[in-house]
């Protein structure tokens, strides 16, 4: 089971994920984050794991290096 809420405020996406994190989801997370940040604008990314139960740590981090790539280092992970 995997739940996602997205929320953005001025240029900061905030994403919380409460669930497992596989590689397919992963994948889909990361398409949501780049059409919402494309759409309005979004210059820095929040990550909320703190209720994470289980996480495909390689694809995490292409996930992660992607991101940083991509909007300058502007993501925050919280809850590792």
């Amino acid at each position: 089971m995997l739940k996602v809420d997205m929320e953005y405020r001025g240029k900061i996406l905030f994403v919380n994920i409460i669930g497992s994190l596989d590689k397919r989801n992963i994948n889909k997370i990361k398409s949501k984050i780049n059409y919402i940040t494309k759409e309005y604008g979004i210059g820095h990314i929040r990550l909320d794991l703190t209720h994470i139960n289980y996480i495909d740590v390689l694809e995490f981090q292409k996930m992660i290096d992607d991101c940083s790539l991509t909007y300058d280092n502007n993501v925050e992970i919280i809850g590792i």
